[in-house]
C-alpha cells in the first residue's frame, strides 16, 4: 500500500491576495530536463520545513533562472519560494510573484509546522491588493485550462471507481472498461502528452475526481508497460511527477510481488520487496525521487503539522 500522507496538501491554507500594477515575472526555461530540477526541490523542501529559509530561497531562485516553476504537488516549490522570499525580507519584487502564482497556480499554499506565523507574514501583502483584482488572476488561469479535457477525464475516472466499488467486484466489467478507456488514453496522449496541471487544472477547481493516473494504475500490465517509455520522457519534460511513473513502473512489477522504485508498501512504514534495496537511493535519482529516508520524515513532519492544525481548530 503506497501512503498518501504527502498529497494531504488538501489541509494547505490557501491565501488570498490583491494585484498590482508592475512587470510581469518572467521565468527561462533553459534545461529542458526536470530530473535536476526535483531533486533540488527536495533540497529546498527540506531547508524550508526546517526554517532556514535564507537556504531554501537561494536554491529556489537559482533554479527558476534555469527552469519554468512546476509547484509540484506534495511539495509546492513556487509557493515555498514566495513565502521565504518574504521571510528572508526579499521582497522587492514580491507582489509579481504572487501575481505569477495565481495566474498559474491558481493560489498560494502553506505547508509548514509554523503556519501561522507565515500566514501574518503573508497577510501584510495581502492588503496590497482587491478581491476584484485577485478574481481576474484567477480567471486568467482558468482560461488555460482545457475544460473539455479535465470532464472527460472526471467522466472516466468516475466510470473506474464506479466498477470498482460495488460490493461485489464484476472483473469482466472491469475488463471490458480497461479495453474502452486505453485507446482514449492513448488519443489523449497523442493530442497533450500526459493531462497534467497546467493543463486540466487543479482538483480544488470543483472538488471532483480527476486523478488521470488513476487509469494508468488499474489499466492492463501491458499497456503500463506499453507507455513507460513515453511516460519517463514526460518525467523528464517536467509534464508527469517522478512519483507517478515510479508508482505506474512499480505497479506492472505487482503480479512478481517486487519493485523497483520502492512507491508501494506493505503497510505504513514496511515496503514491498525491492529488486535492488541495496542501490534504492541511487535507482530512485535517476528519474528525480527523493531518498525514501526524506520520504518518511516529511510524512512524519506532516502528520505532526495535522495535528497541530486540529488541536488549534
Amino acid at each position: 500500500m503506497k501512503s498518501n500522507i504527502l498529497s494531504v496538501v488538501g489541509l494547505f491554507l490557501f491565501l488570498v491576495f490583491s494585484s498590482c500594477k508592475s512587470k510581469e515575472v518572467q521565468f527561462k526555461d533553459t534545461m529542458p530536463d526536470y530530473i535536476p530540477y526535483y531533486l533540488k526541490v527536495y533540497d529546498a523542501d527540506s531547508l524550508f520545513l526546517s526554517s532556514n529559509y535564507n537556504e531554501s530561497n537561494n536554491i529556489l531562485d537559482s533554479l527558476f533562472k534555469k527552469h519554468l516553476p512546476i509547484n509540484a504537488e506534495g511539495y509546492y516549490e513556487y509557493s515555498n519560494y514566495i513565502i521565504s522570499s518574504i521571510m528572508t525580507g526579499r521582497t522587492k519584487d514580491i507582489k509579481n510573484k504572487i501575481k505569477y502564482a495565481y495566474e498559474n497556480f491558481y493560489g498560494i499554499g502553506i505547508m509548514h509546522m509554523e503556519y501561522s506565523k507565515i500566514g501574518d507574514s503573508l497577510n501584510k501583502y495581502q492588503n496590497l491588493f482587491d478581491k476584484k483584482e485577485i478574481e481576474g488572476f484567477k480567471e486568467i488561469y482558468k482560461k488555460k485550462i482545457d475544460f473539455s479535457l479535465r470532464n472527460q477525464i472526471i467522466m472516466m475516472v468516475g466510470k473506474d471507481q464506479d466498477i470498482r466499488n460495488q460490493s461485489v467486484i464484476n472483473i469482466d466489467s472491469i475488463i471490458n472498461l480497461r479495453q474502452k478507456q486505453e485507446p482514449i488514453i492513448k488519443e489523449i496522449f497523442s493530442k497533450v502528452g500526459y493531462p497534467a496541471r497546467k493543463i486540466i487544472g487543479r482538483i480544488d477547481l470543483d472538488g471532483k475526481q480527476d486523478d488521470f493516473n488513476l487509469l494508468l494504475l488499474h489499466s492492463d500490465n501491458s499497456f503500463k508497460k506499453n507507455v513507460l517509455p513515453f511516460l519517463l520522457d514526460e518525467v523528464k519534460k517536467g509534464k508527469y511527477s517522478p512519483q507517478d511513473y515510479a508508482m505506474i513502473y512499480d505497479k506492472s512489477l505487482q503480479d512478481l510481488k517486487i519493485q523497483y522504485y520502492g512507491e508501494f508498501r506493505k503497510n505504513e512504514t514496511e515496503l514491498v520487496d525491492l529488486i535492488n534495496a541495496k542501490d534504492i537511493d541511487s535507482i530512485r535519482k535517476t528519474i528525480g525521487l527523493p531518498k525514501l529516508s526524506y520520504v518518511f520524515w516529511k510524512e512524519k513532519y506532516i502528520k505532526r503539522m495535522i495535528a497541530n492544525m486540529q488541536s488549534e481548530y
